[in-house]
């Protein structure tokens, strides 16, 4: 098992590549906490990783429930070996449609709550010369970008800014950020079909989508690879490959 013992936190860990991640890394020797807003999801993914891995409630757009939450970890797990931040969520809005709210909730969910963990487990993290992994966009590297995506993008580019700043002021800590591709999870559950259908359907026409989406577990397999490896990848860019003709 390449991570036995490890003690791993991974935030946004109730759904989609942050819970599969868990899962992944639990698999491998690891003792998972499993940080998230839904009880029930983690109750679930803690009862599947098996003994050494517990769930924590946690909210990434409130700052004391950031701070709170790697305290909690470190408490369980006896300290941080590695971070995992897995949460994401996007707005689906022309520019002249979005509101000043849609943005704060990009930038919260995105980039300030990754922030606010960082800082939180930086001791830990230290202490351990461990790693820290952040689950940013493949759509960051568009040009042009995606149309009606903005605030999702903007705040994963601040994410890989965030990675790199905190690559030169903490030598001690590895730290990567993984381009993801499109890929299959609640993050665009429970939006209007009405809105997104044709959306999609504009990104496939002109190229930014493939056709097809990844599993969250295929995603999960590189974060756990990052995680086992000797070396410092400092980023990663995961997409699906393209469909076969026909």
């Amino acid at each position: 098992m390449r991570l036995r013992d490890r003690r791993v936190l991974v935030v946004g860990a109730s759904a989609g590549i942050g819970r599969a991640s868990a899962l992944a890394a639990a698999s491998e020797g690891a003792r998972v906490a499993f940080a998230g807003r839904r009880r029930d999801r983690l109750d679930d993914g803690v009862a599947q990783a098996g003994p050494g891995a517990v769930g924590l409630v946690c909210d990434v757009c409130d700052e004391a429930s950031c701070i709170d939450v790697v305290a909690r970890a470190a408490d369980a797990l006896g300290g941080l070996d590695a971070l995992v931040y897995a949460p994401g969520m996007g707005i689906f809005k022309p520019l002249a449609d979005t509101t000043a709210e849609d943005w704060r909730r990009a930038l919260d969910t995105n980039l300030v709550g990754a922030a606010v963990v960082a800082r939180a487990a930086m001791p830990h993290l230290e202490r351990a010369r461990g790693r820290a992994v952040f689950l940013s966009s493949i759509s960051i590297d568009d040009a042009p970008p995606r149309p009606h995506y903005t605030p999702y993008i903007v705040a994963k580019l601040g994410l890989e800014g965030l990675v790199r700043g905190l690559q030169g002021e903490h030598r001690d800590v590895a730290f990567t950020s993984i381009a993801i591709g499109d890929t299959l999870s609640e993050f665009g559950r429970g939006l209007d079909p009405a809105t997104i259908g044709p959306l999609v359907q504009r990104w496939v026409a002109e190229g930014y989508m493939y056709g097809r989406v990844m599993e969250p577990e295929a995603v999960a397999e590189q974060v756990v690879n990052v995680l086992a490896s000797r070396e410092t990848v400092r980023r990663l860019a995961i997409t699906p490959t393209y469909p076969p003709p026909g």
